[in-house]
């Protein structure tokens, strides 16, 4: 992965949609990614500009 990122790893919000495998959660945990969130589907447009 990047080594130098714009912001801090526990700013960055990771979100995997669709029922994204559990190893790519744990791919992002491992990396140091503290905010991950899975979903079992897509959202409506609207709601990902939270």
């Amino acid at each position: 992965m990047i080594d130098k990122l714009s912001l801090p790893k526990d700013k960055i919000r990771v979100l995997l949609l669709e029922g994204i495998n559990d190893s790519a959660a744990s791919l992002f945990t491992a990396a140091g990614y503290t905010n991950v969130t899975r979903l079992p589907k897509a959202l409506d447009p609207a709601a990902l500009h939270d």
